[in-house]
């Protein structure tokens, strides 16, 4: 497995996937383009941290409906995201 990392190899933190989860489950959504607005990074850290939070199921790409959030309390979708983040930094 590939670790999750930004464009300059350097690891995804907790604080950022901390704060991608809560965005994401306070809007309904994620994609790429609204956490790199609302966190202030740049669009590849974003597009990785969505793929993180897919990953960890804590979302599921339907086409025709758009993103759906399935986990909804916070502290659930936090805690499966950093199992994925540390599954992630095995391989």
């Amino acid at each position: 497995m590939k670790a999750y990392t930004d464009i300059f190899k350097k690891p995804l933190t907790k604080n950022e996937v901390r704060q991608a989860v809560a965005i994401t489950l306070k809007t309904g959504y994620a994609d790429s383009a609204s956490l790199c607005r609302q966190m202030g990074i740049g669009y590849t850290k974003a597009s990785r941290l969505a793929k993180l939070m897919y990953d960890a199921g804590i979302l599921v790409d339907s086409t025709f409906r758009g993103t759906t959030v399935i986990l909804k309390t916070e502290a659930q979708a936090t805690n499966a995201a950093f199992r994925q983040l540390k599954k992630g930094k095995r391989g």
